[in-house]
């Protein structure tokens, strides 16, 4: 699991820009004073832009947390009833398969291809718009909290890839701890917008397209290949280790116990 959550953190980190196009207004807004502050409030101090970023991306983390434990249940029961029918790792499966074509889908628009990609909920961005509006009134600091506790509601497309992957560990904690290494790989990015490098990460963002398809191809290929390589009942023990869970002891086994030698 090691490797596959350096994988996350490493796809994250090459499609981060993206973090930075779609969020980066959003997190220069949660470090700013309210509109509404005098002029000496206005001119925040270091220290309290500081606690307000710290609290920006300790939100962003408890929320993509939080959003991968509640994918990693939705893999649970998939893979529950994937084992009713006799097939193992549904839920693994599928999410493998769709960050491979999600990967292919953004290569074939870069090479010019019209991709109809699914719709998420519009009720998603109303949500976060209204959340927003009430965040903005608070002070500084509980703003910024705040608001990075509303990105999971945002209808970002990257995000529910990482999303759907996390549904593919088939644990709440796998899936949370899958989350926060996309966190992880999103931090650098929407830290250096706030320090004001945004036109640096536009440029950057053009390029990356490919490298995080192409991240996301293989990586899917690779969760794929490993689910198909594992032998049947060796589930994990611990979700965040390879350590192999404890197998039932046969009945020969039970009954040379008692012999004596």
């Amino acid at each position: 699991m090691i490797a596959t959550l350096s994988g996350i953190v490493l796809a994250s980190l090459l499609g981060s820009a993206h973090c930075a196009g779609m969020c980066g207004a959003i997190a220069t807004m949660s470090l700013e004073p309210a509109r509404g502050a005098g002029a000496g409030s206005r001119r925040a101090g270091g220290g309290q832009r500081a606690r307000a970023a710290v609290a920006y991306h300790a939100g962003r983390l408890v929320s993509y947390a939080l959003l991968g434990a509640l994918a990693g249940v939705v893999g649970t029961l998939v893979d529950m009833g994937g084992d009713l029918a006799g097939v193992r790792r549904v839920a693994g499966v599928l999410a493998s398969l769709a960050m491979v074509g999600c990967g292919l889908g953004v290569l074939l628009v870069h090479a010019g291809c019209a991709v109809r990609w699914p719709r998420l909920p519009g009720v998603l961005g109303g949500l976060a718009s209204r959340a927003h509006r009430v965040a903005w009134g608070l002070p500084m600091v509980w703003r910024a909290g705040a608001i990075g506790l509303l990105t999971a509601l945002l209808p970002c497309g990257w995000l529910y890839v990482f999303v759907t992957a996390a549904a593919g560990t088939g644990s709440p904690v796998g899936g949370a701890a899958l989350m926060a290494a996309f966190w992880l790989g999103t931090v650098p990015a929407l830290a250096a917008v706030g320090l004001g490098a945004r036109s640096v990460l536009a440029r950057v963002r053009l390029r990356s397209g490919v490298v995080s398809a192409a991240a996301m191809i293989v990586l899917g290929g690779v969760l794929l290949w490993a689910g198909a390589a594992a032998p049947a009942g060796a589930g994990p023990a611990c979700p965040l280790c390879d350590t192999p869970a404890p197998s039932e002891p046969s009945a020969h086994a039970i009954g040379s116990r008692g012999r004596t030698p």
